[in-house]
């Protein structure tokens, strides 16, 4: 992989490890590389796809949803909330987060790339499907918003919904405000327990 862009996955394990009191000793992937002609970010060395992290032989969180989607309803809200606080901090350092409510292909992985914004730290782009179902994943799944449904649409509920959040851990204002928004509500959802 590139450099700078493992020194970015670095950050990644530090900043999961800080926020979720999870410190993992391995990151299990698919890979960073693949060969091809393709303009895929593994061609470059810049993506990353990430299946699970664990710590002494034992699995921290999976990102294996194919594995665990069928579980009894327990395990699976458990699972969902730890997928969900591990893409968090997936998304506090990269732009282009890919889980498995994009594809039926990132069911067993969590796909990540230096995409649209190179080597700054992402900010909420209200446009962007895959960021907002991520937030509306979050707020069910991690903060217990029954009331937001995963549209991909950056509605009304969604926005009331992240503004409370933000508000009641420290931050202000709305998620599309600013990049620090953004950033608050994505380590207070790593931190949600």
């Amino acid at each position: 992989m590139e450099r700078a862009f493992g020194e970015r996955l670095d950050r990644w394990v530090a900043l999961h490890a800080q926020h979720t009191g999870q410190v993992p000793d391995a990151v299990f992937s698919y890979g960073a590389w693949a060969p091809g002609t393709s303009t895929s970010w593994h061609r470059s060395g810049q993506a990353f796809d990430v299946s699970r992290l664990r710590r002494s032989g034992r699995d921290l969180v999976s990102a294996r949803y194919d594995q665990w989607r069928d579980a009894p309803a327990t395990e699976l809200r458990a699972r969902l909330a730890a997928y969900w606080r591990l893409a968090a901090g997936l998304h506090h350092e990269f732009a282009d987060v890919v889980t498995y409510l994009y594809s039926a292909d990132h069911s067993n992985h969590i796909h990540v790339d230096v995409g649209r914004f190179g080597p700054q730290r992402p900010r909420l782009i209200p446009r962007s499907k895959v960021q907002v179902q991520a937030v509306q994943a979050m707020c069910r799944h991690v903060w217990g918003r029954g009331e937001v449904e995963i549209t991909g649409e950056l509605d009304g509920v969604t926005r009331d919904a992240t503004t409370r959040i933000l508000g009641d851990h420290g931050g202000s204002g709305e998620l599309t405000d600013s990049r620090e928004a953004w950033q608050a509500f994505l380590v207070a959802t790593m931190r949600r327990r």
